[in-house]
């Protein structure tokens, strides 16, 4: 079946070309149709688009889930100074932050991850109990950098789908609708990773 939750990550880094189209009211709504309901996104030091925090704060307040007589406020949506915030868009229960301090707890609480191509974030997800199925955004606007490289030997090997930032539209839905096909990554051989990584590098 295909995942209920998606997580949208780019770890410590400013990808708003990731994060920007990802964010639109348009996009998240069309996600309940692909039978996503919830959807986390860690977007780093981007500023949130101006059309998603209106589509956000616009959605009526939620009541709370235990009022008491001494604190009957209503929980209102939007995001806080911190960055960080919840509530819906469409039919998507939508949750936004900055950073986290426990991204491994943030990936077991989802069952599908996009995710920039930091090696981190990467082994992290592949690593995961259950399975989390992994697509792999690279940023091409980096210098000097080996995403490009890594996310497709991963996806070679069968680990993660790949897709470029100008793919996203089209390659989610195929993404959220063909996660059986992608491999498990081994739980136990810890050099399977690094071998990618030392191929990339031209260590080997």
């Amino acid at each position: 079946m295909p995942p209920s939750s998606l997580l949208i990550t780019v770890g410590s880094t400013l990808f708003p070309a990731l994060t920007d189209p990802l964010l639109s009211p348009s996009f998240l709504s069309s996600l309940s149709g692909l039978g996503v309901g919830r959807v986390v996104v860690q977007y780093g030091g981007a500023e949130l688009p101006a059309e998603f925090l209106n589509a956000l704060q616009a959605q009526p307040p939620s009541p709370s889930p235990s009022p008491s007589p001494c604190h009957n406020e209503e929980q209102r949506q939007g995001v806080d100074a911190q960055g960080k915030g919840k509530g819906k868009i469409g039919d998507v229960q939508v949750e936004v932050m900055r950073y986290t301090d426990d991204f491994e707890g943030l990936v077991d609480s989802v069952e599908a991850v996009i995710s920039h191509a930091g090696s981190g974030s990467i082994l992290t997800t592949l690593r995961s109990r259950p399975p989390k199925p992994l697509l792999i955004v690279p940023n091409t606007g980096l210098m000097d950098n080996h995403q490009v490289e890594l996310a497709e030997a991963l996806g070679r090997d069968g680990f993660c789908a790949v897709a470029a930032v100008s793919e996203l539209q089209e390659q989610i839905p195929l993404f959220l609708q063909r996660t059986d096909a992608l491999k498990t990554f081994p739980e136990r051989n810890t050099h399977a990773f690094s071998n990618v990584v030392d191929e990339v590098m031209g260590f080997v």
